[in-house]
């Protein structure tokens, strides 16, 4: 059964049911829009909100219909049948969109983790970068690595697809105390730019 605004219209249309059309009709046709233009959105974006205003739709649908048909059912009976079946369509249509959003919200709040982490990855880098840039001395240096290594785990804690990067900084051989600071800091630099382009791997 269609849940399409024109199949009711052609059941309207039958001369045995013109009487539903007067007064202002039974709200079913806009509920039916309402339905059809929700539906049109969720399929072109795939969306918690989108899949929640079409939810909300087809149980305006099921009102609409039920209230019409506990009102002329025994009148307007062929009437009345149909909208029984648009009331069958739209319960397994609702049935059919909570499997639909539950896997959307796991999609999303999937997306929302990652989009966290990898913030969390580039605030750890852009503090290593500004702290290793700042060192006076190797110790600093050395000691600032250690830090940059244990919380650059911290934040991308979860991701397998980081871990190679994570183990990269922390089991880089720091340099010793008799190197020169400025050459060294330009490879710990370079080492804290390549960890943030990484970031997208989580």
């Amino acid at each position: 059964m269609s849940l399409k605004k024109a199949d009711w219209t052609a059941v309207l249309n039958q001369p045995k049911n013109a009487g539903l059309k007067t007064g202002g009709g039974t709200g079913v046709g806009k509920a039916l829009e309402a339905v059809d233009a929700a539906e049109t959105k969720f399929q072109a974006n795939h969306t918690v909100a989108n899949g929640t205003a079409l939810d909300t739709a087809l149980k305006a649908l099921k009102t609409t219909c039920e209230a019409t048909i506990n009102k002329h059912q025994k009148v307007y009976t062929t009437a009345c049948a149909h909208l029984q079946k648009v009331v069958m369509s739209a319960t397994n249509r609702m049935k059919a969109l909570t499997g639909e959003m539950n896997v959307i919200r796991q999609e999303e709040q999937e997306a929302q983790r990652r989009t966290a982490m990898r913030n969390a990855i580039d605030t750890v880098c852009d503090h290593a970068l500004a702290a290793v840039r700042g060192a006076k001395d190797m110790n600093e240096l050395n000691t600032l690595w250690t830090k940059f290594g244990n919380d650059l785990g911290q934040a991308a804690h979860g991701s397998a697809k980081y871990a190679a990067t994570v183990n990269k900084v922390k089991q880089f051989n720091k340099k010793p105390d008799a190197s020169g600071i400025l050459s060294v800091r330009k490879e710990y630099v370079q080492l804290v730019q390549e960890a943030k382009g990484q970031s997208h791997n989580v």
